[in-house]
């Protein structure tokens, strides 16, 4: 015994045909700005622009929004890990498995400042609001404080096992950090006195921090985990010391 078809209602035909088909989104890519792997992104301080970083030694700067490659920068002689802008977008600063901090300008092809004194891998970069200073962090565990106006150390520390991994200035800040490590702990740092944290946040994570973010009181770490493990984001309260969510 079968079943009779049913009768379609002439409304819901005349809304299945006439109803737009939203095509699918392409998400835009831009071959031509790196020729190797892209090692990171950050915003470049204006509207419909990113900045971008990669294994080729080279620095872009992408207008997403016109689909076409503004600048590349060339000066690093190994990959480059991290690239970051200050608020206006006129510093621009890269961390380079070359173990130095290269300081970029719109409009500039060379380098403004090579910054020197890593012994490993710089794997993070934070510019301060006002682009007049910067902190590094590196594979040497070291954290190195710097005067984006001559290019002289400010200041330097080394902590045994910090390994450093992501850096955030904290915004309205003019001299707190955000550091991530592959300690497993994040720690914020007083620039003006880097001969030890100013505190020191942990809890039992599983995979150490790669990335962080701040708002207000809040710090924001994502670390990538492995197998569905450790695949988290944790948000931080820098006023308790202790972790929200």
């Amino acid at each position: 015994m079968g079943c009779a078809p049913s009768t379609p209602n002439a409304r819901d035909v005349a809304y299945t045909m006439t109803r737009p088909v939203a095509p699918k989104a392409r998400a835009p890519t831009f071959p031509a700005a790196h020729t190797e792997m892209a090692n990171g992104v950050a915003s470049s301080g204006a509207a419909g622009e990113w900045l971008s970083c990669s294994e080729d030694k080279t620095v872009a700067l992408v207008d997403w929004a016109a689909g076409r490659v503004v600048h590349s920068w060339r000066g690093h002689q190994k990959g480059v890990h991290r690239v970051v802008a200050s608020p206006n977008g006129n510093v621009i600063l890269s961390g380079s498995r070359d173990t130095t901090v290269r300081v970029w300008r719109r409009g500039q092809a060379e380098a403004a400042l090579t910054l020197r004194g890593h012994e490993l891998s710089v794997m993070a970069v934070a510019v301060a609001e006002d682009g007049q200073q910067a902190l590094s962090g590196s594979r040497d565990c070291s954290l190195r404080h710097w005067d984006l106006a001559t290019g002289a150390t400010k200041g330097r520390c080394h902590l045994e096992q910090n390994v450093v991994t992501c850096l955030k200035w904290v915004p309205g800040e003019t001299s707190l950090v955000a550091q991530g490590s592959e300690d497993l702990r994040l720690r914020l740092w007083d620039v003006r006195t880097l001969s030890r944290p100013a505190a020191v946040l942990e809890n039992e994570y599983v995979y150490f921090p790669l990335c962080c973010d701040c708002s207000g009181p809040y710090v924001l770490t994502g670390s990538n985990g492995f197998n569905s493990v450790g695949c988290e984001l944790r948000l931080w309260d820098r006023r308790t010391l202790k972790q929200v969510r």
